[in-house]
């Protein structure tokens, strides 16, 4: 699978399946990877671990529009575009079913 050239955004990137996800796209030869997260330590924390790859850190929250309309605006100004999303951010409520 050809995926040097994608231009990938990545919700919920920051941690634990987000980053094995980034794990697996660098083995790819993937080198342009958006992240959104809500910690600012855990985004930079992927350029030391990852230093090949160029990213666009992106802190907030995929549950919020305004964040997400903020993520597409970076990437959008960054690269003009999007090859693949992955929406790997999840949020649990608990109540009554």
């Amino acid at each position: 699978m050809e995926l040097t050239d994608k231009k990938i955004l990545i919700t919920g990137g920051s941690a634990g399946i987000g980053k094995a996800i980034i794990k697996e796209l660098s083995n790819y030869g993937v080198k342009d990877i958006a992240v959104m997260g809500r910690t600012a330590e855990k985004l930079d924390a992927l350029e030391e671990q990852w230093p090949a790859i160029q990213f666009i850190k992106i802190q907030g929250d995929a549950s919020r529009l305004e964040d997400v309309k903020t993520a597409v605006k970076n990437v959008q100004e960054e690269w003009g575009g999007l090859d693949i999303l992955v929406n790997n951010a999840g949020t649990v409520s608990a109540g009554l079913l």
